[in-house]
């Protein structure tokens, strides 16, 4: 995850990369199997931010694991976590690498930051080798999110996204982004279960989230009113959440 909030530092988006990634665990180590990981000999992470998914991604195969991210101070971050990896300062739009230089280009929560991303995808075709793997982990749909109730914890959401740059519609676009960039390959949703149970774990990491990067957007009385709401209506049963999750695999033509 990789926006550009003033609101939150590195540790803070750590915390929030880690919570993500243990969220879709299962799905991404699916994803390394179909994109042939463990075969790769070269891998880029495009749009690391702290590393997170970049080390395990070096814990899945003896490829030569590369970190790309264009935020120094979350680069350094990365660099005192461990693992034999080549972290690299840089931009999307202009990747730092000679064609060909990648069996396998994956990022997860990145595409929707993007303010070009006809040129960030047109580089990374370049980078990928021939019969190379685009692999699209995770790009978030807020504007096809729901809630029950709707307490207006959504909209919320959206707003401060927008402010900060998002593209809300980020994961339906991704069949007409590969399409554009010349690469065909498969689109999905993230089978992915929004329990009562999952929520109760989840929710004051959320509503702590949620007062650094609402704070501008709501008064803290009604926010407090509005996490109330929310936990009432959890301990009732009558919660419910869902963000569709977007991924994709597709392919660099032979």
């Amino acid at each position: 995850m990789n926006s550009k909030s003033s609101f939150l530092s590195v540790e803070d988006w750590d915390r929030q990369l880690c919570r993500q990634a243990e969220w879709l665990r299962p799905h991404r180590f699916l994803q390394y199997r179909h994109a042939g990981l463990v075969h790769a000999k070269s891998v880029l992470d495009l749009g690391c931010g702290t590393g997170r998914i970049t080390v395990e991604c070096s814990e899945k195969t003896s490829a030569q694991v590369t970190g790309l991210d264009f935020d120094p101070r979350k680069l350094e971050f990365a660099r005192s976590l461990p693992g034999r990896i080549k972290w690299v300062e840089g931009s999307a739009f202009d990747l730092p690498f000679p064609d060909e230089s990648f069996d396998i280009v994956l990022c997860h929560y990145v595409l929707l930051w993007l303010e070009d991303r006809e040129r960030a995808l047109s580089e990374v075709r370049r980078v990928l080798a021939p019969g190379g793997c685009f692999l699209i982990l995770c790009e978030p749909d807020y504007n096809a999110a729901i809630e029950e109730p709707d307490l207006g914890i959504v909209d919320l959401y959206r707003k401060s996204l927008l402010r900060e740059g998002a593209d809300l519609s980020c994961g339906r676009k991704l069949p007409g982004m590969l399409s554009g960039a010349g690469m065909k390959g498969r689109v999905g949703v993230v089978n992915f279960s929004w329990e009562p149970d999952f929520w109760h774990r989840e929710l004051k990491a959320e509503q702590d989230l949620r007062r650094k990067t609402w704070k501008d957007l709501v008064s803290p009385q009604k926010m407090e009113e509005l996490f109330k709401k929310e936990e009432d209506s959890l301990d009732k049963g009558e919660r419910f959440f869902w963000l569709p999750m977007f991924y994709a695999l597709a392919k660099k033509k032979q």
